[in-house]
């Protein structure tokens, strides 16, 4: 299960910024219409026209950012999340460094 921030993160992307990202030359951005004019088949909030390889990787940097938070915190504190219904509980490494873990 994706935490709430990195599925906050994603939804501001798409598959072709992960692409950009991680497989450059598969994604052809001149196919795509002028910025403004409408678009069939390309969702998102940002505007495609906007992607960039350089935009993909801070995104990637900060999913990996957020999962390796949320992994970590799950390894060291293995009581926490046992129990009915506890596993699907996110974000907990968050309170923990306001404890100035």
């Amino acid at each position: 299960m994706l935490s709430r921030q990195l599925e906050r993160v994603l939804k501001r992307v798409s598959h072709r910024f992960v692409l950009l990202a991680m497989v450059p030359g598969t994604v052809d951005l001149s196919c795509l219409p002028p910025k403004g004019q409408k678009r069939i088949g390309v969702e998102g909030k940002m505007a495609p026209q906007d992607a960039s390889a350089e935009f993909s990787q801070e995104t990637l940097a900060a999913a990996a950012e957020v999962v390796i938070k949320e992994v970590t915190h799950r390894l060291e504190n293995r009581q926490v999340y046992h129990g009915h219904g506890r596993s699907l509980l996110e974000g907990l490494w968050k309170n923990d460094k306001d404890k100035g873990d």
